[in-house]
């Protein structure tokens, strides 16, 4: 029997921990299936996570296209619940969904009611105003945060060398931070993990800022400047993944099927020299020009005769 399968996202702590969100897309896309006639089969949900994680990366998703089958509906408030990424993530999401003979609703419609040219035009240009949104949140936050470190002002976490001034705005140096880089330096060529680093830092008199418990093994990445290469490489791993979930794997390099002919040979002459042609084996040379016969040797020919 056909079912929809409902998923609910949001994006930040705060209202994965209120829950009004995620209630509101609840109701919304109950009502969209009743309407459409679809028994409920499960409700699936990825609180504070973001639309631009790939699937894998998704427990909540997961389980929502895994529980899916065919002639099943997967449902959200909105496409941006489902995508708010680039291009990449879309297509193979939607491809996942095809595969099991299943198809994506959402309770906004977003040109999900059909495959007509003007509801597909209309889901791609959703998905690039979803995309732009966030790219422009992005880039906001990063311009802003540029500001307040040009003016020598707090923003978000205190980082490690510096603490809060009294006026509890400004940023000024943290004596009892020195040495900790170069500690943590030490320990990574010593062979330690950056988990193991973290265990072993408050044995040394380095404490974690802003209240934790303990530290974890992305502040000492952070310390180390490696954690936007690292969370690059686990990005790298979770898209490898979801491709090779649609049967899509990455195709080795194969030696060029039509290489560059090679460059000719240099000649064994200079330039400013020039060569004299030399005359092919194949080609007879003339033969030299015969002496006219004395007439002594005429005489002696015919009496041999």
């Amino acid at each position: 029997m056909t079912a929809a399968v409902v998923y609910l996202r949001v994006s930040t702590d705060d209202q994965a921990g209120e829950g009004v969100s995620l209630r509101a897309q609840e109701a919304d896309c109950r009502a969209f299936a009743a309407r459409e006639g679809l028994p409920v089969a499960a409700v699936h949900s990825d609180p504070g996570i973001s639309g631009a994680t790939p699937i894998n990366a998704r427990p909540g998703l997961r389980a929502a296209v895994d529980a899916l089958g065919p002639g099943d509906v997967l449902v959200a408030y909105n496409r941006s619940r489902l995508f708010r990424a680039d291009p990449l993530i879309v297509a193979l999401i939607e491809l996942e969904v095809s595969a099991r003979g299943a198809r994506i609703k959402v309770a906004a419609n977003e040109g999900t009611g059909s495959d007509s040219a003007a509801d597909v035009l209309t889901r791609r240009m959703m998905d690039a105003v979803s995309e732009h949104w966030k790219n422009s949140v992005r880039e906001g936050t990063r311009r802003a945060r540029e500001e307040k470190r040009e003016a020598g002002e707090r923003w978000g976490q205190i980082a490690y060398g510096t603490k809060l001034a009294e006026d509890g705005i400004h940023l000024v140096p943290a004596p009892e931070d020195a040495g900790l880089v170069e500690a943590v330096e030490r320990l990574r060529a010593e062979g330690l993990s950056y988990r193991k680093i973290a265990e072993a830092l408050p044995g040394l008199g380095y404490r974690p800022k802003e209240g934790a418990e303990r530290w974890s093994h992305t502040s000492v990445r952070r310390l180390l400047g490696k954690v936007k290469p690292w969370r690059a490489a686990k990005r790298a791993r979770e898209l490898a993944a979801a491709l090779g979930a649609v049967g899509v794997h990455p195709i080795p390099r194969s030696p060029d099927p039509c290489p560059p002919p090679p460059p000719p040979p240099a000649s064994s002459t200079s330039s400013a020299t020039p060569s004299t042609p030399t005359p092919a084996a194949s080609t007879k040379s003339p033969p030299p020009p015969r002496s006219p016969a004395s007439p002594s040797a005429g005489s002696s020919a015919a009496s041999a005769a």
